[in-house]
Order: C-alpha cells, then structure tokens, then sequence
C-alpha cells in the first residue's frame, strides 16, 4: 500500500499489529473481523508508531488522506478504501463503533 509508505517516511518505523496486516476470510472471521473488512482485499494495515505519540500518527494519517482510519487500544487502522471516508474507535479487541 503506497500510502503506507508514505505514512512511514512521515512518522518513523511502525509495526504492523499481529493479525493487522492482509486476512484471509476464515482469519478474519476467527477473530470478528468486519465482513467487507479492507484487511481481505490488502487494502489495511493495522499499526504502532514508534517513535512519535498517537496523536502525531493519527494527524499524519490525516493529511496523508487515509479513507478509513480506526482507533484504540494504542493501535491505528489505516486503509485506503474506495467511497466514503469511515472513522471508529475500538471498544475492545472485538468490537467497534462507526
């Protein structure tokens, strides 16, 4: 994902959160994945920024347009969807609203 990249050379090194990266349907369904999650199509990445505080990481996002960004639980979600934009925060490893 370019934007990815991108995301990378303004905030330092991140770490892509375990199971945070591509899914296949049955990983995905397995722990309560959305659906039509981006993560199935390698459109997601779910991240840790290193080096600058989650704030900083979530403003880079911005105004490096992800479409779809999550947050919670000291990770962010970061796609890059097609249509409207959507933002959620996390309620617990399995649950999210938006």
């Amino acid at each position: 994902m370019v934007l990815l990249e991108e995301f990378r050379r303004k905030v330092g090194p991140v770490t892509i959160v375990k199971g945070g990266g591509y899914r296949c349907e049955a990983y995905n369904k397995k722990i309560g994945g959305a659906e039509n999650s981006q993560h199935l199509y390698r459109q997601a990445a779910d991240v840790k920024a290193k080096r600058v505080p989650h704030w900083v990481a979530v403003m880079a996002a911005t105004f490096l347009k992800f479409r779809g960004m999550g947050f919670g639980k000291g990770k962010l979600h970061l796609d890059d969807r097609a249509g409207p934009m959507a933002w959620w925060v996390y309620q617990s490893k399995r649950e999210h609203i938006g």
